[in-house]
């Protein structure tokens, strides 16, 4: 047996090249379609290389994508509502409420109305009061101070709900209460009112007095 031929015996079938030998043991000069078909077979063997360019690819577009609409979140209208404490614990309505502009863009013809849940009185005779709104805070109410303001970033301005009440009734002291600040005003690129609720309600804690909690609005 040649060398050659053991050469061919020894080395697998999975491994062997698609050469051709002569007779002097030597590889014959391949013609266009083998190296053709070497080319193919390297180009397969070269996959994960291949696929893992194509991960870094989507890696990178999925990137751009985020950063596009991080930039677009940053314009997004961005009003505010930032309750206090109220001033005397045995009313919740002498709390304040600062309605304020936390985007970049600025807004224009911004109005606050108090929109009413239930609020609850106690009178000076000893009966309660109740006050209550239309189902989903249709109920709205406001004064002209809170009307039509223009807030450019980081501006705000404040209400306080006793300045609206006080003026409806003549109850002193008010207590649990389930109410939203609805938020009404207008982007500064956008030719159309646009509104946003915040609700809030009072929550009494162990020292027996009011604070006001937030909460979402559906």
């Amino acid at each position: 047996m040649s060398n050659h031929e053991s050469h061919h015996q020894d080395t697998p079938s999975s491994n062997r090249r698609p050469l051709l030998y002569g007779e002097d043991g030597k590889p014959l000069p391949l013609s266009a379609k083998t190296k053709k078909l070497l080319k193919k077979e390297q180009t397969k063997s070269r996959g994960p290389q291949g696929g893992f360019r194509a991960h870094k690819k989507v890696i990178g577009l999925s990137l751009s994508a985020m950063t596009i609409i991080g930039a677009l979140v940053v314009f997004v209208p961005r009003p505010t509502v930032i309750p206090t404490d109220p001033v005397d614990p045995t009313n919740s309505m002498s709390a304040s409420f600062t309605i304020a502009n936390a985007g970049l863009i600025p807004l224009n013809h911004v109005t606050a109305w108090i929109a009413l849940g239930t609020v609850t009185a106690n009178k000076s005779t000893g009966g309660f009061v109740v006050l209550k709104g239309a189902p989903k805070w249709q109920t709205k109410i406001t004064v002209p101070d809170w009307k039509d303001h223009s807030l450019h970033m980081d501006e705000r301005f404040t209400i306080s709900p006793e300045d609206l009440l006080g003026q409806l009734t003549s109850v002193k002291g008010w207590y649990d209460a389930e109410i939203a600040v609805d938020v009404e005003y207008q982007p500064w690129f956008l030719p159309i009112k646009r509104e946003k609720l915040f609700g809030l309600r009072t929550h009494r804690q162990t020292d027996g007095k009011l604070y006001w909690y937030s909460f979402p609005v559906r």
